[in-house]
């Protein structure tokens, strides 16, 4: 019964308005949705590489069913990875460790390739991987956490 209710007032709207007007109304919400989505998606955009390890993150521990403490560990577990290279970069001296990580992530923008792109990420994986994964896990655990409202 509420279905058939339900039908006859939606072909009441579209009679009295009629189907230009409805699809008009509804690009209103979705237009104020996607400008609220575009700082984040520039913001992104500027560092590439810890968003595609932060959405690799999440795709995996969403698919394979973790909790967000194991991909916390798992970023822990990349943190030898990070003294490895603060070691090698450290015994270059201290200007080469504050600026490498920011001229290896900007190396790749001005020639855009598929090897350009490979190589920068590749350059600050070191730092990116466990940032990324200890992102993941801090969205994670936001997600799926039992008391927060959405």
């Amino acid at each position: 019964m509420k279905l058939e209710d339900d039908m006859a007032v939606h072909t009441q709207k579209r009679a009295r308005w009629g189907p230009g007007i409805q699809k008009r109304a509804r690009w209103g919400p979705g237009i104020l949705r996607l400008a609220g989505w575009l700082p984040l998606a520039a913001a992104a955009l500027a560092v590439w590489p810890l968003a595609v390890v932060t959405a690799a993150g999440l795709a995996v521990a969403r698919l394979r069913g973790w909790p967000a403490s194991r991909l916390g560990r798992q970023a822990g577990w990349t943190l030898p990875m990070t003294a490895v290279w603060i070691a090698a970069e450290s015994a270059r001296g201290w200007r080469a460790l504050a600026l490498n990580p920011v001229r290896d992530g900007s190396s790749g923008w001005p020639h855009l390739t598929w090897l350009t792109v490979i190589r920068t990420f590749l350059l600050v994986a070191p730092v990116t991987i466990p940032a990324g994964l200890a992102f993941a896990a801090l969205l994670w655990a936001w997600r799926t956490s039992p008391g927060v409202s959405r």
